[in-house]
């Protein structure tokens, strides 16, 4: 399959769908297939299956459990920071939206209530920021002792974090490579403020530098995801050739 790394997956809502792109959008599902379902960190692959019983969600039967789409938040939405985004010009807030609607702009996470999903969104010192996201991941790996806003649904999901073997192997595994230092051992977070105790922004220029950040990540991981289908394909080829 052929990944667009320009794709808009909102753009399907433009045309008569309506409602959430990880819920409901035909294209993101498709994508997300194409790009788990992949050889693991273990050598054993990531199997993922389409569940449309229960919307557009994959069962995972590395872990038995289910797994879905979760977006990189741009915010332009939420109530909180309106005395912000009013601030900015619509073609701006448009463009920012439209900027972190790419594939590069999504991720999946084990799937159920009170899961990743729901509480990276709903807890006060992540409020769904990526970066703070994968930094809790990270801390995970590292030591394990509960460090971190996230560390209790993350270690509930356990089996599948383990199924990557490493923070490393799980950065690499979901092309998150720009996010993170060269060596692994840090998160290039998007804003200066790298703490918890602040996840959400003061000032139009704090949100502007985080707006500019979030979509070179986008960009970026767009394109290694678009560049990763392509190598699996050609691997595939190679091996029927064979």
């Amino acid at each position: 399959m052929h990944i667009d790394p320009n794709y808009r997956m909102n753009a399907e809502f433009n045309r008569g769908l309506t409602g959430d792109a990880d819920a409901k959008s035909p294209t993101l599902h498709q994508y997300h297939l194409a790009l788990w379902n992949k050889r693991l960190p273990n050598g054993e692959m990531l199997q993922l299956t389409s569940a449309y019983d229960t919307g557009y969600f994959f069962h995972c039967a590395n872990t038995g459990g289910m797994v879905s789409s979760d977006g990189f938040n741009s915010y332009v939405r939420w109530k909180r920071l309106q005395h912000i985004i009013t601030q900015l010009p619509e073609e701006e807030v448009d463009a920012f939206y439209d900027a972190v609607d790419p594939i590069g702009g999504y991720i999946i996470f084990p799937r159920w209530n009170g899961g990743m999903n729901q509480t990276r969104g709903r807890h006060s010192q992540v409020c769904d920021r990526v970066d703070l996201t994968l930094e809790c991941i990270r801390r995970w790996y590292m030591d394990g002792n509960g460090c971190s806003p996230l560390y209790n649904v993350i270690d509930q999901d356990r089996d599948w974090y383990r199924l990557f073997g490493s923070f490393k192997g799980y950065v690499e595994f979901f092309h998150l490579q720009d996010l993170v230092t060269e060596d692994f051992s840090a998160v290039r977070f998007l804003t200066p403020d790298t703490s918890f105790d602040n996840p959400l922004f003061d000032t139009l220029e704090e949100y502007r530098v985080f707006s500019a950040n979030m979509g070179r990540l986008v960009r970026a991981r767009s394109e290694r995801m678009a560049a990763s289908v392509l190598v699996l394909k050609a691997k595939h080829n190679d091996f029927d050739n064979h």
